[in-house]
């Protein structure tokens, strides 16, 4: 298994499929096996880089939370001796993306920011989520309220149940680290002033997020929203046929010739 030392904890990582790079960081509710449907479309153009977070899949946990994340995406990339690439962050994993591109803005082509406002602008949880975190011990506790937002589950009961069977890999994952991510706001001014192309892919019953992810498009010049209709906070894994055609649109229009 393809992994790497990183600090107190084992980074579980694979590598697909040839071309520039795109690295795609994970949200809480998924880890890189939720990727399947986009590494499939991506890989015969770029080469993709799937990863499990710490905490997360068959990565080891340590002694810090989220906070970490961006540390470790950048020791990740520096370990695959990446120049430069593009990065693709859905939800939580939107913190580490942006975190990367406001640290090293020479080394990313593009931002792909799916579902998350990546704590350029405040956020907080559906409140089913929010309700669960109070009371649930464990992450197998809080999965099913990350399953049920936006619906998902109706509209499509087979692939919320695909879905739900793959997270739980993610059973050692700490709850309580959950705190931190109010805290992570990352430097959007290096972002702008490297002129990063940056998308933001919202999803029509993700109410929330499309609105941060909307007041963060307004503070970045030239970046744009694309909105996924029937969809929810998952889009990526709901209706992967659109949410990859977008995907590939914008990569291929900014990261295509580079990396």
């Amino acid at each position: 298994m393809p992994s790497i030392r990183v600090d107190d904890v084992n980074l579980y990582y694979e590598v697909h499929g040839t071309g520039p790079h795109v690295v795609l960081c994970h949200g809480i509710g998924s880890n890189r096996l939720h990727w399947w449907q986009q590494v499939c479309a991506l890989r015969d153009s770029y080469t993709v880089v799937i990863y499990d977070q710490r905490g997360f899949g068959s990565s080891s946990s340590g002694e810090r939370g989220p906070a970490a994340f961006t540390d470790d995406l950048m020791a990740l990339v520096d370990h695959l001796q990446i120049k430069r690439t593009a990065l693709l962050g859905q939800s939580l994993g939107g913190l580490a993306a942006a975190g990367f591109a406001s640290r090293k803005p020479d080394r990313v082509t593009a931002l792909i920011l799916s579902n998350s406002g990546a704590g350029f602008v405040p956020m907080t949880p559906p409140p089913q989520i929010a309700a669960a975190a109070k009371v649930a011990r464990n992450y197998l506790e809080l999965l099913p309220a990350f399953i049920a937002q936006d619906k998902f589950r109706e509209r499509h009961p087979k692939r919320a149940y695909l879905f739900e069977s793959m997270a739980q890999l993610n059973a050692g994952f700490d709850i309580r680290g959950l705190g931190e991510l109010a805290t992570i706001r990352p430097d959007i001014a290096p972002i702008i002033a490297a002129h990063i192309p940056v998308l933001f892919i919202a999803a029509q019953d993700d109410e929330r997020a499309s609105m941060a992810m909307k007041q963060a498009c307004e503070l970045i010049p030239d970046s744009k929203v694309e909105t996924i209709a029937n969809a929810g906070h998952l889009a990526f894994f709901e209706e992967p046929e659109n949410y990859n055609r977008i995907v590939l649109q914008f990569l291929n229009k900014h990261a295509g010739l580079c990396g």
